[in-house]
């Protein structure tokens, strides 16, 4: 997964990204990723877990948009793919 982020007029961190599924036979949906908020020095300011409630086939991908009120200081944003339920065929 790859994830861009940008400030909305809320004040939220409007965070836009993109799962790509590598697997050749299997689709997967429902994919569970972890957002790590980071300071400038590097710092983990805070976890969330979130899903991406789309289908994605065998070498595609999907993007998504999520919004968080990030915690103040945030620099940086990283996500990790957690897991995924399979879809049935």
């Amino acid at each position: 997964a790859t994830i861009k982020k940008k400030k909305n007029l809320l004040g939220q961190t409007v965070l836009r990204g993109t799962v790509h599924n590598t697997a050749t036979v299997v689709t997967y949906k429902d994919v569970e990723i972890k957002l790590r908020f980071y300071s400038k020095t590097g710092a983990l300011l805070e976890e969330d877990t979130d899903k991406v409630y789309e289908s994605v086939a065998p070498g595609r991908e999907t993007d998504f948009k999520l919004k968080y009120f990030a915690p103040k200081d945030t620099d940086s944003v990283s996500v990790i793919v957690m897991g995924a339920n399979v879809a049935s065929q």
